[in-house]
């Protein structure tokens, strides 16, 4: 998967002739490392391979920074993932991330992430992954259930003097009282 993926980035590279290697390098390394310390417990490395695969990206003009450059290309990436048709997930796996990410799922059932954060394709490419890969990897961990614990003697009598401060407040608040009639 990492040769593959690498591969992808330096003919990618070669196509655009004004991206610095360095820069792509740099890239690269951040992908990888997001990548490798992602914690996906619930999928597999073949399916990681075939998520990445089935992605589909757009290009469109950003706004932002850019100076004349915003005008004339196209850096701004939108990410498109399809939950239902996705090969590499089982039903579990689409259920739990329809549910939880719902806010970024259309009516088609597609994921949609939108990066326009760099001036360059490639970088907001890059960025658009490593989201797609963080919001997966938040999603698929499962939640623990909270042990339900009894509230410790201090916190008991912390609750208890801070009941008797407000309830002393709400008394002084109250008219004096007049008994002399």
């Amino acid at each position: 998967m990492r040769c593959e993926f690498f591969i992808w980035v330096l003919n990618y590279t070669k196509t655009q002739n004004n991206i610095d290697e360095n820069y792509m390098i740099r890239t690269v390394f951040t992908i990888f490392h997001n990548y490798n310390t992602s914690n996906m417990t619930n999928l597999t490395e073949k399916q990681k391979e075939g998520l990445l695969r089935e992605l589909v990206f757009s290009a469109q003009r950003s706004s932002g920074s850019g100076g004349q450059n915003v005008n004339k290309v196209s850096t701004k990436i939108e990410l498109r993932f399809s939950v239902w048709q996705s090969t590499q997930l089982t039903d579990q796996q689409k259920q739990i991330i329809l549910h939880r990410l719902k806010n970024s799922i259309n009516k088609d059932g597609e994921l949609i992430i939108i990066c326009q954060e760099g001036r360059s394709q490639f970088y907001n490419k890059t960025k658009a992954v490593s989201k797609f890969l963080g919001s997966l990897t938040s999603v698929l961990i499962p939640v623990k259930k909270r042990k339900q614990t009894e509230p410790s003697y201090t916190s008991k009598l912390k609750r208890l003097s801070v009941k008797k401060i407000n309830s002393m407040t709400k008394i002084n608040r109250q008219k004096p009282n007049s008994d002399h009639d």
